[in-house]
């Protein structure tokens, strides 16, 4: 039975020591609802980055895998992937997302800035159009993917995005 106590809120805290302040408590909240709502209607607005710093082996990736298991999947399949996207090739990027839950990007400390440019870019979006391998016509595919990152060092980001939402 459920003991009411607001346990997402202090996830982060609980798995991975991290201290509660009103950022912390509501950041990993305000990821999993949009990745959750991402599930339930393909396309969802979802312009956030969850981003996990800490030293090697505290379970960064872990994280996301297991968030992402089969057992979750109605069809048994993984719903997890870090494999490294190519932003020069965009048609090989988004078939690589397709029936993928979490995509983590692993180690964001070794970016630079074009690149970070280019998650940005490539994070906002809520579809993606372009044609298939062997295939005649362009599809569109509303995205169900949410994505995260981890790093073990300290990151030096040129621009801090808003993360909660003014309704938060």
């Amino acid at each position: 039975m459920w003991d009411k106590k607001p346990r997402i809120e202090t996830f982060f805290n609980d798995f991975f020591k991290v201290p509660l302040n009103p950022f912390t408590r509501v950041a990993f909240k305000h990821w999993l609802v949009g990745a959750v709502s991402r599930i339930y209607e393909a396309g969802a607005p979802m312009d956030l980055l969850l981003i996990i710093k800490g030293k090697q082996g505290i379970g960064k990736s872990l994280f996301f895998k297991k968030l992402a298991t089969p057992d979750f999947s109605k069809s048994g399949d993984h719903l997890y992937s870090d494999t490294k996207i190519d932003f020069n090739k965009a048609k090989d990027s988004y078939e690589q997302l397709e029936g993928i839950w979490i995509y983590e990007w692993k180690e964001l400390a070794g970016m630079n800035m074009s690149d970070q440019e280019s998650i940005k870019a490539f994070v906002d979006k809520t579809e993606d159009k372009f044609r298939r391998s062997y295939g005649r016509r362009n599809v569109e595919i509303k995205r169900r993917v949410a994505f995260g990152g981890s790093t073990n060092e300290i990151m030096r980001l040129y621009e801090i995005e808003q993360v909660i939402d003014d309704s938060w």
